[in-house]
C-alpha cells in the first residue's frame, strides 16, 4: 500500500445468532516509522461547519480548514519559507495533522541527502513557546538548533512574529467550540545552516506539549 491516507473497508460479525455483520470504514495512515508522519498525534483543523473535528490547543480550538486553504496551505500544497520547502499535510478532515512535540526522533536521511538548510514548520499554544532541537549527522556528530514558535494566535502578546520566526500563513479566523475566532498565524523557525561536509541523519525533537510541528 502506497503512503499517505487511505480508507479502508471493515466487517464485522459475531456469532451466528446476531444478525447482518456490520459494514464500515476506516482512515488508516501509512507512513514510514520515525517519519513526521507516522507521530501526529493531533487534529490541529477542522472544518468550518464541523468544529468538533479538531482540538489543537486542548481547549477546544483549531484552525479552519478553509481559511488555511484560503491563505495557502489546502492540503498537499508545496510551500516556501526561508529558502526551503515543505509539503502542507494532507490529512482527511478530523485526523491528526501535526505531531507535539515529545521527543521523538525523526530519521531523514534519505529526504535529507542534499539538505542546505533545516526548518520547522508550526506554532506554539498557551504562549510562546521554546525548545531545541538536536540534529545527528551521518557522521555520528550532533548540534543543537532553537525549535521556537511564537503563540498562534497572540505571537509575543500581538501580531509580531518571536524568535526570528517568519510567517507562513495568517489565517483570518481560528475555529472555537463557540464559533468563530480571531486570526491564526502559521509560523517557521529561523533556518538551521547544514555545515559544510555534514549530512543529516535524524533530528529529535524537545519534550513540550505547546509545541506543535506540522512539516519539517
Amino acid at each position: 500500500m502506497p503512503g499517505g491516507y487511505h480508507e479502508v473497508p471493515l466487517t464485522v460479525r459475531g456469532t451466528a445468532t446476531d444478525k447482518d455483520p456490520l459494514h464500515f470504514s476506516a482512515i488508516v495512515l501509512v507512513a514510514p516509522a520515525g517519519s513526521l508522519a507516522a507521530g501526529y498525534d493531533n487534529a490541529g483543523s477542522s472544518g468550518d461547519a464541523d468544529r468538533g473535528q479538531g482540538n489543537y490547543d486542548g481547549d477546544g480550538s483549531s484552525y479552519s480548514r478553509q481559511a488555511l486553504a484560503a491563505a495557502g496551505l489546502d492540503g498537499g500544497a508545496r510551500v516556501e519559507a526561508s529558502g526551503a520547502s515543505f509539503v502542507w499535510p494532507a490529512a482527511p478532515q478530523g485526523s491528526p495533522d501535526n505531531a507535539v512535540a515529545a521527543g521523538q526522533r525523526l530519521e531523514l536521511a534519505d529526504r535529507a541527502e542534499n539538505a542546505e538548510k533545516l526548518l520547522f514548520v508550526g506554532s506554539a499554544t498557551h504562549g510562546d513557546q521554546r525548545g531545541s532541537a538536536t540534529v545527528t549527522f551521518t557522521d555520528g556528530t550532533t548540534a543543537a538548533t532553537d525549535l521556537a514558535f511564537g503563540d498562534w494566535t497572540l505571537p509575543g502578546g500581538g501580531t509580531d512574529p518571536v524568535f526570528d520566526n517568519t510567517v507562513v500563513a495568517r489565517t483570518d479566523h481560528r475555529n472555537e467550540s463557540g464559533g468563530r475566532g480571531p486570526a491564526a498565524y502559521v509560523f517557521a523557525t529561523a533556518p538551521f545552516s547544514v555545515p559544510d561536509g555534514k549530512r543529516i541523519k535524524s533530528v529529535t525533537l524537545p519534550v513540550n506539549a505547546n509545541l506543535h510541528v506540522f512539516a519539517v
